[in-house]
């Protein structure tokens, strides 16, 4: 009989707890539906932040898209570039520098790949004359500017520089060593590209020959070399522009056997 009675006991508790959790689970249901329809809408705190001019460089990248040909005329017409100056220079020490590069922008985007590396070409080429210079009693500055050249050909629109190097003696107000180099830019991929890039564009399939016969005249000419003496072998490393279509080469001191202190030829097909 207790037996029987305790089973009893237990089975009205079971109910009761069961009672029990079911009303609780109903309560908690509705209090979650209540809260989330009467949930505020969310605060956005970041906007009325003031944001000051200049701040914020924010440029719409031109959509990559494969079916877009980069190099087609309305793609080239429609690029937009601009070339700031940039200086470094010191005023003390024997060795000054007075370096001016330019600083590239495409379409708002700044080449900075491109411009580090123009830049620095000539920082290291200062230190290393500096060095070599230390011993030099008199003052001179390293001086480098720059011309800039826009040319348009079939299929590419380029940029080039011509970067003008010298020393300058700065107590005789002489240059004393002259340098020329040029770079060009494809302004499609802002990328610097080789004379093998435009030569074949320009001047055709037989572009080697043709410089190689050009170079060749001018030296002949000039009486830099005879024609059996000529020996000058193109290696394509030559630094060239492109000025207005027309491809350039240029050759520094001693470089066609000359005492000038630089040639620049004109190549025409």
């Amino acid at each position: 009989m207790e037996l029987m009675n305790y089973e009893r006991g237990s089975r009205k508790k079971s109910k009761a707890g069961l009672f029990g959790f079911v009303v609780f689970s109903c309560i908690g249901t509705a209090s979650v539906f209540y809260l989330m329809k009467n949930e505020p809408e969310p605060t956005v705190l970041a906007e009325n932040l003031y944001i000051p001019v200049g701040s914020v460089n924010i440029y719409e990248e031109r959509e990559e898209n494969p079916n877009v040909d980069i190099y087609s005329e309305e793609y080239l017409d429609d690029i937009e570039y601009k070339v700031e100056k940039h200086t470094d220079k010191t005023t003390k020490g024997n060795f000054k520098k007075n370096i001016s590069v330019p600083k590239i922008k495409i379409n708002d985007v700044s080449l900075d790949d491109v411009n580090k590396f123009i830049l620095n070409k000539f920082a290291e080429r200062y230190e290393a004359v500096k060095e070599q210079s230390a011993s030099l009693e008199n003052k001179f500055t390293y001086k480098v500017t720059y011309n800039t050249y826009e040319s348009k050909i079939e299929g590419k629109r380029l940029l080039s520089f011509t970067f003008y190097e010298r020393i300058v003696d700065d107590m005789a107000g002489k240059d004393m060593t002259y340098k020329l180099y040029g770079i060009t830019i494809d302004l499609a991929n802002g990328k610097i590209i080789t004379q093998e890039d435009v030569a074949p564009i320009i001047l055709g399939n037989t572009y080697k020959t043709i410089i190689k016969d050009t170079v060749k005249a001018y030296a002949v000419s000039k009486k830099l070399f005879t024609e059996e003496n000529y020996t000058y072998a193109m290696t394509g490393l030559e630094e060239f522009y492109v000025k207005e279509g027309t491809m350039h080469i240029m050759f520094n001191l001693k470089e066609l056997g000359s005492n000038k202190d630089y040639i620049d030829i004109e190549i025409k097909k």
